[in-house]
């Protein structure tokens, strides 16, 4: 997908570059240093649902009990936040931010 966008012939991007009155751009295989944003994006791409997924399913494993006795004990939400769901998603987040491009 990522080799039909940024193609320097007719990709989706320079097309939509030249449409806008833009001069299109050489983005990979050429030795510039243009190539270094679209790397970028694509890690971007890939990386962020999966963090998404990741934590999600972490806050998912939180006991509700948890939630429930600290607003009983009379925590704000920031306080809730604080002190149950961010040291319970240590290892939701460590995994997630563990992965290479």
């Amino acid at each position: 997908m990522w080799k039909w966008i940024y193609d320097s012939n007719y990709g989706a991007l320079n097309g939509a570059l030249f449409q806008l009155g833009f001069s299109t751009a050489t983005w990979s295989g050429s030795g510039c240093r243009q190539d270094a944003g679209a790397d970028r994006q694509c890690f971007v791409w890939k990386e962020v649902p999966l963090a998404a997924i990741l934590l999600l399913v972490g806050m998912k494993t939180i006991p509700a009990d948890l939630y429930a006795a600290a607003k009983v004990d009379g925590a704000d939400a920031i306080r809730r936040f604080f002190h149950i769901t961010l040291p319970a998603l240590g290892r939701a987040s460590r995994s997630s931010s563990s992965t290479k491009p």
